[in-house]
């Protein structure tokens, strides 16, 4: 150790004394015992224990190998702000059979350790162990893991379906998915795809639960779950009336443009129509970035049956153009010209565009254009234009 190398730590804080120590290029041993020791640093720790393997001390490889354990399972300091590796992270790494008795031991004896050093919970460790058993394919010690932390689980009183599952408890496990459940119906949705393969008798138990707790302004992403629940136990008529009415009603114009789609399906095309022109009026003047606000509703004049509406606000949209050379209107004119192009099924207006992308290297977007248009030879050869600059 360098003679000052004492006094420097003693002038900085202990966060930059860590950043110091691992700045030192060439690292001696008593350096890096300081790292280990002091700062349980771990890539340190790392480090040393694959030199060790490497050199045959095999003593000193399990010391180190065992402490990279412990500390992947505590709490690394506020100051210090790098990520530790996961405890499964660690045994799978290793994978070496005496690491991994000395992870299952540790978590075994999880309430002799100090709780104010560890980062995790003991369901928490329990799942880790979980994780790596599987991985290393240890059937046996996984399925004592999994019945570990599902009494875990259990006794802290945190979600245990999935865990239920893993044992192949599948009747039990849908019941418990079902309690968990109730808010994003994620986990009814996993609890209906059990049924199906284990136990179907209780496919319609679900599907009325999902139509029961299905709320809007929550849900709106697993509609078309819920309008396959509601077909399935012969509710539609019902349910096709609280869309009607939630999309006649609801302010949320995000929620609004996922329904569109739905009142189309269902035949509510008025509706639909009206509904997009409710989104016109609320969010026009919310959009600062007008491309998309225009693209967004020809899409949707195209879902309710009016595309001639769509090209007619993209029609209007070109005009505004000009012969304006501004790079944010040369973005904006690609995206405008080619949702024209491709509704009005003329590619010959993708002549404005050809030139914006050539402009900007985008060989391969020049190569799609061409192939629109039927002009493969000309699409390959900007292929390989895009290959060769790449």
């Amino acid at each position: 150790m360098t003679n000052y190398l004492e006094d420097i730590l003693t002038i900085l804080e202990e966060d930059r004394q860590l950043s110091f120590l691992k700045e030192i290029k060439n690292k001696d041993s008593e350096i890096k015992e300081i790292l280990i020791n002091k700062f349980r640093d771990e890539n340190t720790i790392i480090g040393e224990a694959e030199t060790s393997k490497q050199s045959q001390d095999i003593c000193r490889y399990e010391e180190l190998a065992k402490l990279s354990v412990d500390v992947s399972m505590e709490e690394k300091p506020p100051q210090f702000f790098q990520s530790r590796p996961s405890l499964s992270e660690i045994v799978l790494m290793w994978r070496d059979p005496t690491i991994t008795t000395y992870a299952l031991d540790r978590v075994d004896s999880f309430e002799e350790l100090d709780k104010t050093k560890l980062r995790l919970s003991k369901c928490d460790a329990l799942s880790e162990t979980v994780r790596f058993t599987k991985e290393l394919e240890s059937e046996t010690i996984h399925k004592q893991q999994l019945e570990k932390l599902f009494s875990q689980q259990k006794e802290d009183d945190k979600p245990c379906a999935q865990t239920i599952e893993q044992l192949g408890r599948f009747d039990e496990a849908i019941t418990e998915y079902l309690i968990e459940g109730g808010f994003y119906l994620e986990e009814e949705k996993r609890a209906l795809e059990l049924a199906k393969e284990h136990n179907p008798e209780r496919v319609r138990e679900i599907m009325e639960q999902v139509v029961e707790r299905f709320r809007f302004y929550r849900n709106i992403s697993q509609i078309d779950f819920y309008l396959t629940c509601a077909n399935f136990i012969g509710k539609e008529r019902e349910v096709k009336e609280k869309i009607r009415s939630y999309a006649k009603n609801t302010k949320h114009t995000e929620e609004l443009c996922r329904l569109i789609p739905i009142l189309v399906k269902q035949g509510l095309i008025k509706d639909a129509r009206k509904g997009v022109k409710k989104i016109i009026k609320k969010e026009r003047s919310y959009y600062l970035n007008e491309e998309i606000f225009i693209k967004k509703i020809s899409d949707l004049y195209c879902i309710v049956g009016e595309p001639e509406k769509a090209v007619e606000l993209l029609e209007n949209e070109r005009k505004k153009f000009g012969s304006s050379k501004s790079y944010i209107i040369k973005g904006k004119k690609v995206e405008i010209l080619s949702k024209l192009a491709e509704l009005k099924k003329d590619y010959s207006i993708l002549d404005e565009v050809i030139p914006i992308l050539l402009e900007e290297r985008d060989y391969e977007g020049c190569s799609k254009i061409e192939e629109l248009r039927g002009n493969s030879e000309k699409s390959k050869l900007y292929l390989e234009m895009h290959r060769l600059t790449q």
